[in-house]
């Protein structure tokens, strides 16, 4: 999702529906995720808060990275995105 707001706002990507719609699934899913994990257990809860912001920062600063990568990159030639993004 950061990676994808990102790029609307920094290098005019286009937003569409079905971008939008598949951002909302992956979202779904993570909620789900979130939830389930939610359950009390030993051990305590707030650690548990502490590694969900450090994963959202994470999340937001390689959303960062990817979209500076791009608009740097976007017309040289010399480099392949898919060396760096898989």
């Amino acid at each position: 999702m950061f990676t994808f707001l990102l790029a609307v706002l920094l290098i005019g990507e286009a937003f569409t529906a079905t971008k939008l719609a598949s951002i909302s699934t992956v979202i779904l899913g993570i909620a789900a995720v979130a939830v389930a994990d939610a359950r009390p257990t030993e051990g305590g809860g707030a650690s548990s808060v502490v590694g969900d912001i450090l994963c959202l920062v994470s999340a937001f600063c390689y959303g960062l990275y990817t979209v500076l990568l791009r608009k740097e990159l976007a017309d040289d030639e010399r480099v392949s995105m898919t060396f760096f993004f898989g």
